[in-house]
């Protein structure tokens, strides 16, 4: 028996393995004539101010920092 997709999702996310995958998609979408769908993936990183205060345990806060 040969597996067939309709509809097929794939996450990106600027990587060159997410790039990679993405190029498979495509070409798996184009041999089973299915819907190929795009999430586009944000890092959840936060970055924080060097205005930021450290409060002696090596984390920063951000209360009492300025916006510029």
């Amino acid at each position: 028996m040969i597996t067939t997709y309709k509809k097929i999702l794939v996450g990106v996310d600027g990587s060159d393995l997410a790039n990679k995958a993405f190029m498979e998609a495509v070409e798996v979408a184009k041999r089973n004539d299915a819907e190929l769908y795009v999430a586009h993936i944000i890092p959840s990183t936060v970055y924080v101010s060097p205005d930021a205060e450290d409060d002696g345990d090596g984390k920063r806060s951000c209360e009492g920092a300025t916006s510029g």
